[in-house]
């Protein structure tokens, strides 16, 4: 049977009415805010990186790109740090380098520096890896670590003194430059792992594994590293 037109104008006329009721329930809400960024249209409240000019990502013939770090690294307790170095501001950059770099050099409270560690071959590493729901939301979760040689009195202090500490940690590049990981606001956290080995081909040593979230996947450090007796100078 056929709806009657008039109960068919009645249902079009309450139809119109129950859509204005939600629309301004959406700005009552603060859903929809004409003068706001709000919550509804957060993802698209970028800070303007995407704007950046991007370069074009090309390999050219005599790249080197080899993997891993060298055995050299130079960690940092957060106690002993006085001051840190800028975190790149959420602008528009004039260069993609600009957005991982940091500015300005760390600096330390009176008789502290960092602590140059030398690690085994092949064990120190990073893996920064994305988390989160949505863009506008992700970030992402680094995950390292590195090996320090023998269960000696000074790698077992060592390992009891980060098993309880906050720091930050700077790994020399092949190329000379300098990553860093771990800030002031998100430092590094420190989770030693010792291992005797079980036969006498084995090497005894601890792993330290480091983790942190940062919006960063490891920032470019070009500072001065301050180290017991000298300075290492800034990386032009």
């Amino acid at each position: 049977m056929r709806t009657p037109k008039i109960l068919q104008f009645l249902f079009g006329i309450v139809g119109i009415i129950g859509l204005v009721f939600m629309v301004a329930s959406f700005f009552q809400a603060g859903i929809i805010d004409p003068g706001h960024t709000s919550l509804a249209f957060a993802g698209f409240a970028f800070s303007g990186l995407a704007d950046t000019a991007f370069d074009n990502f090309e390999q050219n013939d005599g790249d080197e790109n080899m993997g891993g770090f060298g055995q050299v690294a130079y960690l940092a307790l957060r106690s002993h740090i006085s001051g840190y170095p800028t975190i790149p501001a959420p602008t528009v950059p004039t260069s993609l380098d600009e957005l991982v770099a940091l500015t300005g050099d760390f600096s330390f409270l009176t008789g502290k520096h960092f602590i140059k560690v030398l690690v085994a071959p092949g064990s120190l590493f990073a893996s920064p890896e994305s988390q989160g729901e949505y863009p506008g939301a992700k970030s992402f979760a680094i995950k390292g670590g590195f090996s320090i040689p023998g269960m000696k009195g000074t790698q077992r202090a060592m390992a009891r003194i980060l098993n309880n500490s906050y720091g930050v940690l700077i790994v020399p590049e092949e190329d000379g430059s300098r990553m860093c990981y771990g800030s002031e606001l998100h430092p590094l956290h420190f989770t030693p792992k010792g291992d005797s080995g079980k036969k006498a081909a084995d090497t005894k040593r601890f792993d330290i594994e480091f983790t942190t979230d940062s919006f960063v996947p490891g920032y470019t450090y070009n500072g001065t590293i301050i180290l017991d007796g000298e300075t290492l100078p800034a990386v032009s």
